[in-house]
């Protein structure tokens, strides 16, 4: 089993990578990362950034799960 935890359980000022650390000094194995409009990642982040993303969350001993996202409030697809 893989214990995970949300980016938004934290600190939204607090860097991705801390996140990344905190989560695995804290015992969880995976952290799920959000896309928002403004935040380390956005609908512009590119696909290297995503990559650095990955690369310090794998340094860190965490995987990246899932993404988690509130857009849907604001841009509903209905």
């Amino acid at each position: 089993m893989i214990k995970g935890i949300s980016a938004w359980a934290f600190d939204p000022q607090r860097p991705l990578p801390e996140v990344f650390r905190m989560a695995r000094e804290n015992g969880f194995d995976s952290v799920e990362v959000a896309i928002d409009e403004s935040g380390p990642i956005t609908p512009e982040t590119s696909r290297d950034e995503c990559r650095r993303l990955i690369e310090q969350a794998q340094k860190a001993g965490v995987r990246l799960s899932s993404l988690a996202s509130g857009l849907g409030w604001r841009y509903p697809l209905s």
